[in-house]
């Protein structure tokens, strides 16, 4: 009996062992596939779990831990909800601890829906209290914002910020309802919503600035 029941334990965690070995082989291997314009992309996907269930024809896989990285975007989150299948899929559910990076961007929210097209990333709409930017390109001032809601247009390089939104570059702080900011022209502008919080800007003077135009003033 006893020699059963080791048997039975031995080839459980053998089957244990084989189906964490295909996760890493399958979701950890690059993938190599024609992206937009016919040019290659390569990516690649990590997770600790998955599970796949299919309803009314419809593929869900939900991920843990998960980690997906490619040419233009790295996306982190501690969970996600895939409609579809793998890196084909194209829309996708981020929960908890979101984070993206996408060439000298950051973004983070609690959670966030993500849109593909021949597996390169569209649009991301990540939410949290608040959802958060930082713009670290080297070649301008760092920008850096916040808002409920944060729509990102990945071919277009811009930001929608919807609700309680700021933008704070250098000196200058812009809040409103809803601001858009383009990454490639560092340009803000107010976007179309319409509500009772009026566009705002805020300059800052200069720590010791004050004091200095004082010294500057002729004595009398």
């Amino acid at each position: 009996m006893d020699a059963r029941r080791r048997f039975r334990s031995a080839k459980l965690q053998e089957r244990a062992f084989a189906k964490r070995a295909l996760l890493v082989i399958v979701l950890g291997f690059p993938y190599l596939a024609a992206g937009q314009g016919g040019r290659s992309t390569t990516a690649s996907l990590q997770a600790d779990y998955l599970s796949i269930t299919q309803e009314h024809g419809v593929t869900r896989t939900r991920y843990r831990n998960f980690r997906l990285e490619s040419d233009s975007v790295s996306v982190v989150a501690s969970e996600a909800v895939a409609t579809g299948d793998g890196l084909d899929a194209n829309d996708w559910d981020l929960i908890n601890e979101v984070r993206i990076v996408t060439s000298s961007a950051v973004l983070t929210g609690a959670r966030a829906k993500l849109t593909f097209r021949n597996r390169e990333l569209t649009t991301a709409v990540i939410e949290g209290t608040p959802a958060s930017f930082t713009d670290n390109n080297p070649t301008h001032k760092q920008s850096r914002g916040a808002a409920n809601k944060i729509v990102y247009d990945h071919p277009g390089r811009t930001l929608e910020l919807i609700t309680n939104a700021s933008v704070s570059r250098g000196t200058i702080e812009s809040g409103g309802c809803d601001l858009i900011y383009d990454f490639e022209k560092e340009r803000l502008v107010s976007g179309p919503a319409t509500c009772s919080e009026s566009f705002r800007v805020r300059i800052s003077r200069p720590a010791g600035a004050k004091k200095d135009n004082q010294q500057s003033q002729p004595a009398k």
